[in-house]
């Protein structure tokens, strides 16, 4: 089981949004890729996965004056199973 998380900007941990005061821009990205790779040769492969991305969270955004936010999350998750004589899950 591989388990994994991204984040852009992340906040509130302990419940309570936290904040942002800018003037100008706020940009938000996270980026995942995970491959999860199950094999064997006598027996049963199980291959999964749980990957999230998450851009902007937990936060209450105030802009002064001009600007422009751009939260972005993406997210590539790959599962593989492979087995010479048994049983292959992905």
């Amino acid at each position: 089981m591989s388990d994994n998380k991204a984040y852009g900007i992340f906040g509130g941990s302990s419940g309570v949004a936290d904040t942002i005061n800018v003037s100008g821009n706020v940009t938000a990205i996270a980026q995942l890729s995970n491959s999860v790779l199950a094999s064997t040769v006598a027996g049963n492969a199980d291959s999964t996965g749980d990957s999230s991305a998450i851009g902007l969270s937990n936060y209450d955004v105030t802009i002064i004056r001009n600007g422009i936010i751009i939260a972005s999350a993406i997210n590539i998750s790959k599962n593989n199973a492979s087995s010479v004589s048994g049983n292959a899950n992905a």
